[in-house]
């Protein structure tokens, strides 16, 4: 019989969230055969960029409306859960007010034990306005940046860890990328700059997820970018447990 109490405990560890309050995702359409298109379930998670205001309830969508986007993120979903040794259930949602990605720890069907990952729409396409392989990269680079957090959640870090957790899973999207793409120098400058774009400097905002240099600079060094005067790449190898080691011991250079 399940301990409820230890079961929110649990629950309760996904970290702190980057909103103001618990996300209500309202699961329709795919999961109506299991119940939960009747569902409101709050659940705790984090975004990929700090999140303003007060979140909207979220429905999962089947399809970012781009059927290349679809394929794309298929195709990727299948490789991150091997490499991670994960299975989630991944979907989009519309996030036309405020572009972002969400992770979250509870796991919305039964087959997919290891948490849900949502894409926002509006992001999918501002990240791969074209099927070029640098704009695939960057949106292999955000799937890959919440499969990190998927494996935070089963390591259960809590909500203490403030930016560390945005950091750690910026490193494991460059890792991911390093392992599986084979990035030339140049490839993971120009995909760096993605999370260039996504730092922020809100230092006292509970929600800061890393400045843009701290976010640039751990994602390469994930990816294997070594020294600074004269930087080479040595590409990522072990597996994606060893490699969250690796992270949680470079966090402190970039703090």
């Amino acid at each position: 019989m399940c301990n409820c109490l230890d079961a929110r405990r649990l629950f309760l560890l996904t970290r702190r969230t980057a909103l103001s309050n618990a996300l209500t995702l309202a699961f329709m359409s795919i999961f109506s055969n299991d119940g939960f298109a009747q569902r409101h379930t709050r659940a705790r998670g984090c975004t990929l960029l700090a999140a303003t205001g007060a979140p909207a309830p979220l429905a999962y969508l089947q399809s970012s409306g781009d059927s290349s986007i679809d394929e794309f993120c298929t195709n990727e979903v299948g490789t991150l859960s091997r490499v991670f040794q994960l299975k989630p259930t991944f979907g989009f949602f519309d996030d036309a007010v405020s572009p972002n990605a969400f992770a979250m720890a509870q796991a919305v069907r039964p087959e997919n034990a290891d948490g849900t990952i949502l894409m926002g729409r509006r992001l999918a396409r501002q990240s791969m306005p074209e099927a070029t392989p640098h704009k695939k990269r960057q949106l292999a680079a955000v799937l890959a940046h919440e499969y990190g957090h998927l494996l935070q959640y089963k390591a259960r870090f809590n909500e203490a860890w403030g930016i560390k957790f945005e950091l750690t899973a910026d490193f494991m999207a460059g890792w991911y990328l390093g392992r599986i793409h084979n990035l030339t120098k140049a490839d993971i400058d120009q995909t760096a700059e993605l999370f260039l774009q996504l730092g922020d400097t809100s230092f006292t905002d509970p929600s800061h997820h890393g400045t843009p240099w701290q976010r640039s600079k751990i994602f390469s060094r994930g990816a294997g970018v070594i020294g600074r005067e004269f930087p080479t790449v040595d590409k990522p190898s072990g597996t994606a447990a060893e490699a969250f080691k690796n992270a949680l011991a470079s966090i402190g250079i970039y703090q």
